[in-house]
């Protein structure tokens, strides 16, 4: 039948070139021509039969007969109906081999009202792939019947069930060419819809995906990734669908299957929040592990995160002990003053509460450590706020009855009021055991002191006059909560000098003391502090200079926004503390003291953050030609401003530029390239700090994209890049169809060129550019094709 319809058709072909019959005989007067021809099969899969089900895309033709043929592995040439399907020497039913060849065969005719154009002037497609046209041979034909075929490559017959895809350096901040992506074997990336096979896009107006370059990747904003996806191997993914394709655990949303086995999946990526540092272990520091008779000291909290490194200190926003009778645990704990005494038959907690500042989060598997100075681990209970920030830390400790008591190692007295001109009878006494001030004075001491003058006698009134020998008289008994040896007057001190023994005693006390000769010297301060300027994470240093007899030295800070002043921990003529937010804008004096109580305030200073850059990339900035290329800096400090200098490749010295912001751009250009160039930040204060001096430097580029071409059998196919850059090298990488990978060619020129033949035809080729910096760039992937 398809012997007897080719031939009626060439022989009306022919009458009508004769002129035996009429043109208008055979064309109704309104006829449409068919503006495309598209079919659609089912590709060959090893292991399986033919498909015949093929779905026509254009109008006004229909299907007249199809069939397949190819090469057995015999070598036997075969081919198959729809209605039979036999190799010439075999009549057992035949299936697709994997690896070979096979050729799909339709025959169309066109419908009523409907005519074949000019074959050259419409596409003809299977699958999206340009068809050979096998009849007519001719452009120009009346007949209604047209032939056309197209070979295809078996795929695989082992299934791809799913796609698994890794995405990288997704954060804020990053560029969207900073991503980077990896998946399983049978996966390749095609280039064929840009850098890397891929592009991000954004919504634009509420409902359309506009692609986008090099952009930074912003918080709260929904980027969507479209990746391009060939199954290369002995795999088959046509059943793969939505669901079965995966980016970091996140399914596809869309599916669309573009011509040469390519797979696009595009995905909606997460909406992202600035990353905060994880809080994973808060640490408690006590000064010392508590025990009975032993001063209440309230501990540090230091944070630690998730890489192990110190956060710092947090400031806690209240801490305190907490007491209970030790039979009755469920009775309020009742708060007790940081200046009392561990007692024996007590319970006690410790609670601690702060919130974590901006930046920062508990972890998941956050948990808390007590430490204390010998080491010991203790078991804690603990309590975290729903708000993730707020924490209260309970620590419970029963005392029993000491089986030792701690050694009595010192006992320090201060007589306040020994000055000249004060009055005998307002003079108070305090005392410290162990370094542990004892308020209000308790045994061993008590009231009981008198002061004696020279010869021994007591002293009820009047006042402290200078050049005079004065003595101190004290009864002490032995403290219930210390033991030692209570007759060693060494261990007795009192302005720095031990307790004596006199052979007069003008009255029964055990313990006397010799004080010091009052003078009319007064503490007097011969430097005053300064205000000091210091960088982020720097220290600062202020000290005060002065003069008199033991010299004692208290700080007093304001931190910017408190009411008031706290009296700091520091005891010495200089103070120091690490400059950051908090201690920004700080301001201390200084109270010194003599041994005679005699007292002296310095200036108000301020400790403040001068101007500190704290972010910079590194010296190197690389720009493609044509593009921006910039630095930006990130600075800490008051009222900054920011001033830039250049220097162009060849000058000989810098200029001020017209830029004053923290980030400095300019279009890559011939003149820009070896620009060096470095930025002054001043502050408010007058400081100033500069950068680290940046080279600019081109970056390779492709400014011309190779192009796909066709060529006829025996001819030269020639596929070309144009790049711009320094230095440039070129290597072009080849793959044969039915290759499995790519292989590195030895053409090093811009252009690559092969003889067509049936080993290069449908060949894959792409190549790498580089530049004299180690920067490389990848071409589109394009294909020679032979005619």
């Amino acid at each position: 039948m398809k012997f007897t319809k080719r031939l009626l058709s060439i022989m009306l072909t022919l009458l009508l070139m004769l002129g035996m019959i009429p043109f208008a005989a055979l064309t109704a007067s309104a006829e449409t021509n068919i503006s495309k021809i598209e079919v659609e099969v089912e590709a060959p899969v090893a292991g399986e039969a033919p498909s015949y089900s093929v779905t026509l895309k254009g109008d006004g033709y229909d299907i007249y007969e199809e069939e397949w043929n190819g090469y057995a592995k015999n070598g036997i040439t075969w081919y198959c109906n729809d209605t039979i399907m036999n190799p010439t020497d075999d009549t057992t039913p035949q299936t697709f081999e994997k690896g070979n060849n096979y050729t799909f065969k339709i025959e169309l005719y066109r419908n009523s009202g409907y005519v074949f154009p000019d074959l050259s002037t419409i596409p003809v497609t299977i699958n999206g792939n340009d068809a050979y046209i096998v009849y007519p041979s001719h452009s120009f034909h009346l007949t209604g019947f047209i032939q056309i075929e197209y070979t295809f490559t078996t795929v695989g017959d082992e299934k791809l069930d799913s796609i698994d895809i890794v995405m990288d350096n997704y954060a804020v901040g990053n560029y969207t060419t900073d991503l980077t992506f990896s998946s399983q074997d049978p996966i390749e990336t095609t280039g064929s819809y840009g850098e890397n096979g891929l592009f991000v896009v954004k919504i634009s107006n509420g409902n359309q995906l506009v692609p986008i370059s090099k952009s930074t990747i912003n918080e709260n904003t929904y980027y969507y990734l479209t990746y391009n996806i060939r199954i290369v191997g002995d795999y088959n993914g046509s059943d793969l669908e939505i669901d079965d394709i995966r980016l970091n655990g996140q399914k596809a949303i869309g599916l669309l299957r573009p011509s040469e086995g390519i797979i696009q999946a595009t995905f909606q990526l997460p909406k992202l929040e600035k990353p905060k540092t994880e809080i994973y272990m808060i640490a408690l520091r006590l000064p010392n592990v508590p025990k009975v008779g032993e001063k209440v000291k309230l501990p540090t909290v230091q944070a630690i995160n998730g890489d192990e490194e110190l956060i710092g200190e947090i400031e806690m926003n209240d801490c305190y002990w907490g007491c209970s009778p030790y039979d009755s645990l469920s009775a309020l704990y009742t708060k007790i003053d940081e200046n009392a005494y561990f007692q024996n038959g007590k319970a006690y907690q410790l609670n601690v509460e702060f919130y974590l500042p901006d930046g920062y989060v508990f972890s998941d598997d956050f948990f808390i450590m007590l430490l204390c100075p010998e080491g010991e681990l203790i078991d804690t209970e603990f309590f975290v706020g729903s708000s993730k920030k707020q924490l209260t830390f309970n620590y419970y400790r029963n005392f029993d009855a000491p089986t030792q008591k701690p050694a009595l190692k010192k006992i320090e007295l201060s007589l306040s009021g020994y000055l000249p001109g004060k009055n005998i009878t307002d003079s108070t006494l305090s005392v410290a055991i162990n370094g542990d001030l004892l308020t209000p004075v308790p045994v061993p001491c008590g009231d009981a002191f008198v002061i004696l003058n020279e010869d021994m006698s007591i002293l009820k009134s009047g006042t402290f006059k200078e050049n005079t020998q004065y003595y101190l008289a004290c009864i002490f008994g032995e403290h219930p909560n210390y033991e030692g040896d209570y007759e060693d007057l060494s261990k007795f001190i009192l302005f720095g000098s031990p307790a004596i023994k006199v052979e007069k005693q003008g009255i029964n006390c055990e313990y006397y003391f010799k004080l010091p000769k009052l003078s009319s010297k007064k503490v007097t301060i011969t430097t005053q502090p300064k205000t000091t300027y210091a960088k982020e994470g720097a220290t600062a240093k202020v000290t005060v200079k002065a003069t008199g007899d033991d010299l004692k030295y208290e700080w007093y800070i304001k931190n910017s926004g408190a009411t008031k002043y706290t009296k700091s921990s520091v005891t010495k003529s200089t103070y120091s503390t690490t400059v950051n937010s908090k201690s920004h804008g700080r301001r201390l004096y200084c109270v010194i003291t003599d041994m005679y109580g005699n007292k002296v305030q310095s200036n108000t200073v301020l400790i403040r953050r001068q101007a500190t850059i704290t972010k910079q990339p590194s010296a190197t900035v690389y720009a493609k030609k044509g593009s921006k290329a910039t630095v930006k800096l990130t600075a800490l400090g008051d009222g900054l401003t920011y001033t830039w200098y250049t220097k162009n490749s060849g000058a000989s010295k810098y200029s001020k530029s017209s830029v004053t912001s923290a980030t400095y751009s300019v279009t890559m250009a011939d003149k820009v390239k070896g620009r060096r160039i470095y930025c002054v930040v001043k502050d408010k204060y007058g400081k100033t700090v500069q950068s680290t001096t940046f080279l600019l430097r081109e970056s390779v580029s492709i400014v011309t994209q190779p192009k796909t071409v066709t060529v006829k059998k025996n001819a030269t196919a020639k596929v070309t890049v144009k790049a711009s850059g320094d230095g440039l090298k070129y290597t072009w990488y080849v793959k044969n169809a039915g290759a499995s990978k790519y292989t590195k060619s030895s053409v090093t020129k811009s252009y690559y060129s092969t003889t067509m033949n049936s080993k290069s035809k449908n060949r894959l080729v792409y190549c790498v550019v580089t530049d004299k910096y180690g920067k490389t760039v990848k071409s589109n992937t394009v294909t020679l094709k032979m005619k």
